[in-house]
Order: structure tokens, then sequence, then C-alpha cells
């Protein structure tokens, strides 16, 4: 394990600017219980989910652990204080809050809500990574609160920035082209995700194959096996009969639906690859992600075959 002094890592991750969440479900007993936390991110566009963590030492982490639902709240700029009572130790941080008294309980403002069903857990270190599946969520007309190196901040959006002039010499290319390290990156991906999805029995073509399935309604596999072939995938037809034989998918004539098994199956080799991804985009800005998804997927559009993408 590397050497790495606490106090500087934590330095170090104050950098990284976040908004501010107050998680809440109900323990077995039924008492509310609410958090604040800055460890949300999202994982899945389709289908719809998201993470966040909890110390392992927290008093709520048994109640987190044994839910089957929870609710994130997006705290508005306005929110410090509650952001405040729901970091705090020991009171009851629901004292004269009127929440609902048969679900969960949820709080009457927020910049955003996501209501959630617990669909995996992970072991993160000190930490404990929860992964919800989003069954319904609500946004309001408010900025968000944000924290920063300790301290609470407010969202401004930038103006457009001009990339004109940009000084060639300080641009991080090196002497290897884009393609070079497009091909390097995907080989080096490649290993890790087939690590991440050998404990559930899946291989990184079957992950393609059931994501181009579970994103359209009964598509055609003859169609299917067009895409995965042209961007390279070899053995498709073969890779998709596992997936029939082992219940993941339904074959009739020319059409694939995916199964509950299968179903169940993609989503928790989604959730494994967003932690992975998270592991290698860590130290990253927002922006310095949006711009890498920017640039990849300008090359994706220019390198595609017209209609040939795999995700319709």
């Amino acid at each position: 394990m590397p050497d790495i002094d606490q106090k500087n890592f934590r330095t170090a991750l104050s950098r990284f600017a976040t908004g501010v969440t107050v998680v809440t479900t109900r323990d077995s007993n039924g008492t509310p219980v609410g958090v604040t936390a800055n460890s949300f991110n999202s994982v899945s566009l389709n289908p719809p989910m998201v993470l966040w963590s909890l110390a392992k030492t927290s008093k709520s982490m048994a109640a987190f652990s044994e839910a089957d639902r929870f609710a994130i709240h997006i705290l508005g700029s306005h929110q410090r204080d509650l952001s405040d009572r729901f970091a705090s130790r020991g009171a009851d941080k629901f004292a004269g809050m009127e929440v609902p008294t048969d679900s969960l309980p949820l709080l009457d403002e927020f910049a955003a809500r996501f209501i959630c069903r617990t669909a995996h857990q992970y072991d993160g270190g000190d930490h404990k990574i929860f992964v919800g599946e989003v069954l319904e969520i609500d946004v309001r007309d408010a900025d968000p609160l944000l924290f920063l190196a300790g301290k609470y901040g407010e969202a401004r959006r930038a103006p457009p920035e001009n990339y004109e002039g940009i000084d060639p010499d300080k641009a991080r290319v090196g002497a290897h082209s884009i393609t070079h390290m497009i091909a390097t990156l995907y080989a080096q991906i490649t290993d890790r995700i087939q690590t991440r999805l050998a404990p559930i029995s899946l291989n990184h073509k079957q992950l393609v194959i059931l994501i181009a399935v579970g994103h359209q309604e009964q598509p055609k596999w003859s169609m299917i096996k067009q895409k995965v072939e042209s961007a390279g995938m070899v053995n498709a037809e073969a890779e998709k009969d596992q997936l029939v034989g082992n219940n993941l998918l339904k074959e009739k004539d020319d059409a694939l639906t995916i199964t509950d098994d299968g179903r169940a199956r993609y989503l928790e080799a989604l959730s494994a690859i967003k932690a992975l991804e998270e592991e290698y985009c860590a130290g990253l800005t927002r922006n310095e992600l949006a711009e890498v998804q920017n640039a990849l997927q300008s090359i994706i559009d220019r390198t595609g075959d017209g209609d040939m993408s795999i995700i319709d």
C-alpha cells in the first residue's frame, strides 16, 4: 500500500468542489434517519442509477445497510443550516420538522431529490458505497449549495471559454498519436473491466450485448450483431448464444428480450464498472471530465459509420 499522509490526502480531496446532499431513510424500528453527504455521483442514465458513500463508523450505518430505499436531497444554496443539522452527531436531526410517518422521511426544500431503491452495496475502505436505482425525481428552480476546501460556496456559471490561441507547447499530447493513446486506453480498461465482471460471470463482450438489448424494446439481433461486429467484436453470435443459454436473454425469431435475471446482472455490472470509473477518473475536475467526454464523443461521431452506434 502506498504511504499517503492522510492530512495531505484530505487536503487534496478538498480541492474538488462538490454539491451537498442530505440522505434519509428509516431504521428497522421506523425511526427517521438522515446524514449530510457530499459523496454523491451518477452511475447510469439508463437505467437511472446514483451512488453515495457513508463512513463505516457512522451511527446511521446499520439503518442504511438494512434499508431497501433511501432519498437523496441535493441542497439549495440557502440550506447551510440544514446541512449543518444533518452533519451533527447525537441530536434529533428531525426535531421540529414535519415528515411523512408512513414512508421515507422526505425534506420539503431541496434543489433536486432522488427516491431510490437500494440496488447494491460495496466495500470502499473505511466507507461503504450505496448504489441506488432511481424510482422518482423532483427538481426545483434553486441554485445548489457547494462545498470546497472545508467551506460552503455558491455556484455560478462560467462564461464560454475561447479555446483559440491555446499554446500548443502546453497541450498534454506528447509523442504518441491520439489513435495510439485510445488503443492503449482500450486495452488497459478492457482488462480491468473483465476483472470486475468475472465475479458475476460476465465478460465485456456479453455486457456490450446486454447494454444494446437493454436500451431498446425487443431489438433485432441481426441489427445488434451488425453494430457490435462493426465495432470490432468477434464471435458475437457465440456470446449471444451463451447469454440466451444462461437465461439472461430470450430469443424469438430475430427479436431479443432481456430477462429479469439479465437485467439484474446488467445493473450489477454497470455498478461495478462505475465504481472502477470512479477510481481511474479520481483527481479530474468536472470540467476536465466534460472535456474528455466531449472530445471522445466527437471522435466517435467522426469515426462511426452513420447509424452504427452500439446504443441507440
